[in-house]
């Protein structure tokens, strides 16, 4: 891989680039956490299965599994072209790193949590061997809006009440469930997604049903903020509920 097999792209929230590669990759994320700790890079605590965070000189670098790189908090185009040229450099050596072509298999975005990923609000996972099978003729693509979108893990219940999602506590955080399903969606787009299989009544993932917004367990008829957004996308939306 080299810089010209990449897209640049600025950054819509804040300043900096974005760099989208031209043909879908996916890496080991642990295995390139391992060899970049070895290079001295800085990697921060708050990473997940599918992104790290690298601490740089210049602000922040995130590498997402599909290989897409964001740099934060720098203006100066040259040298983020550089940063990820090293960056490039160090991953093209390595054997560590394992690229994965995805060919002729439907690309599906899942719920990380189906998948056995403790991202749940309680830093739990809702494990479903069901939807795993399905690695076997499908590409998974695996998704945490919630995460996505900046909140930690654990993190406090949220649901939506309006138009907004509220924590149980009374915080609002509909900033980070629309920036997370905005986030969703550009992976939907980077990986030609055309389905995806949520969690049932997730404030991010539910499709159809939801909590109400009295933190009861009750439900209501609705979508959460990440589903509604794929489906005004033309990407079908389902639970793990209905794919069982």
């Amino acid at each position: 891989m080299e810089l010209s097999d990449f897209i640049l792209d600025s950054c819509k929230v804040t300043p900096g680039f974005e760099f989208y590669p031209k043909k879908n990759k996916k890496i080991d994320v642990k295995e390139l956490i391992k060899h970049l700790t070895k290079e001295g890079y800085y990697i921060s605590k708050d990473n997940s299965p599918f992104y790290i965070h690298v601490k740089i000189k210049e602000g922040e670098m995130t590498i997402f599994s599909s290989l897409k790189i964001i740099i934060k908090d720098l203006t100066d185009e040259d040298k983020a072209k550089k940063i990820v040229s090293d960056l490039l450099i160090l991953i093209n050596k390595s054997l560590l790193v394992k690229w994965i072509t995805m060919k002729n298999k439907e690309n599906i975005l899942v719920s990380a949590c189906l998948l056995g990923v403790n991202c749940t609000y309680n830093q739990s996972n809702n494990l479903n061997k069901k939807i795993i099978a399905l690695s076997k003729t499908s590409n998974l693509i695996p998704i945490c809006p919630e995460q996505l979108g900046g909140l930690p893990t654990p993190r406090t219940p949220s649901e939506i009440i309006g138009n907004k999602v509220i924590t149980c506590k009374g915080e609002d955080v509909t900033k980070n469930y629309k920036f997370g399903a905005k986030e969703t969606l550009k992976i939907a787009k980077e990986f030609n997604c055309k389905k995806a299989i949520f969690k049932f009544r997730s404030p991010s993932c539910g499709s159809n049903l939801i909590y109400d917004g009295t933190f009861s367990h009750k439900l209501k008829k609705g979508d959460g903020i990440t589903t509604k957004l794929l489906k005004k996308n033309g990407i079908k939306v389902i639970s793990e509920k209905e794919y069982i």
